[in-house]
């Protein structure tokens, strides 16, 4: 806002002189406030990056931990099957003689 040279008195001035300083705080507290959060998203994007690698090695390794448990449960059952072919059934077991 203009005002004209005949109207800046010293209460003009002083508080042209109040409204700079207040611009000045709050243009401070602006960039304080900017750079804080500058060093916080950069702070996020590294713990984001962290928490992405963290992540990938846990899914390798449970992708190797599944094969793993297949192929433990394929020799299981392999197992499960020879024993089962061992046991005689009880048709072909001998039979008691009986108590006549």
């Amino acid at each position: 806002v203009f005002v004209p040279e005949d109207l800046k008195d010293d209460k003009y001035w002083c508080r042209r002189k109040k409204n700079n300083v207040a611009a000045k705080r709050s243009r401070d507290a602006r960039r304080i406030k900017e750079n804080q959060i500058a060093l916080r998203a950069a702070f996020l994007e590294k713990q984001n990056h962290g928490l992405r690698d963290d992540n990938e090695k846990l899914r390798l390794e449970m992708k190797d931990m599944k094969k793993k448990m297949a192929k433990l449960e394929a020799m299981l059952g392999q197992k499960t099957v020879e024993v089962k072919e061992e046991v005689p059934s009880s048709s072909s077991s001998p039979s008691l003689p009986s108590q006549s």
